[in-house]
């Protein structure tokens, strides 16, 4: 194994020294070297050598011959994925969607993979529903084809798509389940890479679970995975993930560490837009930023990331990007009108998304924020009130968007004690006077706005948006569920402990 990684590292030096002479392969009109020509241009993006594999797709391209050829099929299809690798998602979907015209629906192996392809440019720029479709679709159309070792495969990266679909949908338990199934045909099937893929999206999962250390072991196994394989851009993926770990842990120095080692493979690979580029990197390193109170490092991380997305066209990443520096220009002086811009801009690319793929709740959270700031700011006394509601409409959305997303429910499981503690002791006074000594613990314990705002519903206070107007999205949630428990206790149905099951 480690001379077959040495040769490739050699052979990826050898591009880039002398440049690769695509002309050889294509310009006597040999369409078999199309086929060739498509597989060295997997090889090179995979070595992170993208402006060759451009060149070489931009050739095959023209030499690709009649529609539905394999060649032209092989030369299409790489076309594609080139553009979506880049974040050109809208480009890469009509491709795909010319070359499933041109299939028909008769169920062959083209059309499911390209199905897969579809449903992956739907679901990276945030139309988790239509990706789901697609990708259902494709499934469908796998398991109707002859079983091979090949079908096989192809079955295993659609299941990993749909996982991640799911993921992004918050429904992490069909998405492990996804992710397992997928893990298991990679393993009969001996494909290491493939292996490494769905570690790090099982990492990825169980970061969203909480599970830290699971996280950061599936990861690192993706990384040795990848480091073993040579492949330097799936080797920055698992850079990236691992910051996102340690950020989560609140290791600020430490995720930074691992972001900046992704950021640096990514920009000496040329990776800078798209799903793994460094545009993204910049954009997590901006956020540690934040947390770690270095305000004019984390504008200057998203200044640049969001000049990539702008160009690259990528609405999901623009709006998360608008919406961080919109964050960070709001706390400081001067620039509350800027930041404005930034956010209602954000919102105007979220509105085009899903909502849990935009993440709208948080630019509603933003914009609520900077109307208070503003009113606070403001001598008028009527546009005081103006903005005053503004926030409280802003912020009353937030909550409506995010208690809406399905994946908000698996954390509000993680505090059913308290909801239903705090529903029962309002409902039974003989309850009142020890849970009112049992949340001393929590508000000692960092939730100092969280537990003011249940004494007060304690005392009788229903109103939300005064309840919640001091409190992050987390504790509103927690927040609105005991409200709408009080008001309907069939809601709090899957928040109590299961029966356990007769022998």
């Amino acid at each position: 194994m480690a001379g077959a990684i040495s040769s490739i590292s050699a052979i990826t030096t050898d591009f880039r020294r002398k440049g690769f002479k695509s002309d050889r392969l294509l310009d006597g009109g040999d369409l078999d070297g199309v086929d060739f020509a498509v597989s060295v241009g997997r090889f090179l993006g995979n070595f992170g050598l993208n402006q060759e594999a451009k060149s070489l797709t931009s050739k095959a391209q023209v030499a690709a011959g009649a529609v539905r050829s394999r060649a032209w099929y092989l030369a299409q299809s790489n076309r594609g994925e080139q553009l979506l690798e880049v974040g050109q998602v809208d480009e890469a979907a009509q491709i795909f969607q010319a070359v499933l015209k041109e299939l028909g629906d008769q169920p062959t192996y083209r059309r499911s993979v390209t199905l897969a392809r579809l449903g992956r440019c739907f679901g990276t720029g945030g139309r988790t529903g239509l990706a789901a479709q697609n990708f259902a679709e494709a499934l469908c159309t796998c398991d109707r084809l002859e079983p091979s070792c090949q079908v096989k495969r192809l079955r295993g990266v659609i299941l990993t798509e749909i996982a991640d679909s799911l993921a992004a949908q918050g429904k992490l338990a069909e998405a492990r389940k996804a992710y397992q199934d997928a893990l298991a045909i990679k393993v009969e099937l001996k494909d290491l890479r493939g292996q490494g893929v769905t570690l790090g999206q099982l990492g990825t999962l169980a970061m969203l679970e909480g599970n830290l250390v699971e996280a950061a072991d599936s990861h690192r196994g993706a990384l040795s995975i990848f480091r073993q394989l040579g492949e330097p851009v799936m080797e920055s993926v698992a850079w990236h993930v691992l910051g996102e770990v340690f950020q989560k842990a609140g290791q600020w120095e430490e995720a930074e560490r691992y972001y900046r080692e992704a950021a640096r493979i990514r920009e000496e690979h040329g990776s800078i837009s798209g799903q793994n580029g460094a545009a993204g990197t910049w954009n997590q390193l901006a956020i540690v930023s934040i947390l770690a109170g270095k305000p004019d490092a984390a504008e200057r991380w998203l200044r640049k990331a969001t000049a990539v997305s702008r160009v690259s066209g990528n609405p999901r990443d623009s709006a998360r990007q608008l919406n961080n520096l919109a964050n960070i220009l709001q706390n400081q002086f001067g620039r509350l009108a800027e930041a404005r811009r930034l956010a209602e801009d954000a919102l105007t690319i979220a509105r085009t998304l899903d909502p849990g793929a935009a993440e709208i709740w948080n630019t509603y959270k933003i914009l609520g924020d900077i109307a208070e700031k503003e009113a606070q700011a403001v001598a008028d006394a009527g546009r005081k009130m103006e903005l005053q509601v503004q926030a409280r409409d802003y912020r009353r959305l937030a909550r409506e968007a995010l208690r809406n997303f399905p994946g908000t429910r698996h954390e509000i499981r993680k505090h059913a004690p308290l909801i239903l503690a705090t529903v029962t002791a309002v409902q039974d006074g003989k309850h009142r006077k020890d849970f009112d000594g049992a949340l001393l613990n929590p508000e000692n314990h960092g939730w100092t706005k969280l537990v003011p705002a249940i004494r007060r519903i304690l005392v009788g206070e229903r109103d939300a948006d005064a309840l919640c107007a001091n409190l992050d999205l987390q504790d509103s949630m927690i927040i609105d569920t005991i409200l709408q428990g009080l008001a309907d206790p069939t809601t709090l149905a899957d928040l109590l402990p299961s029966k356990p099951k007769k022998p």
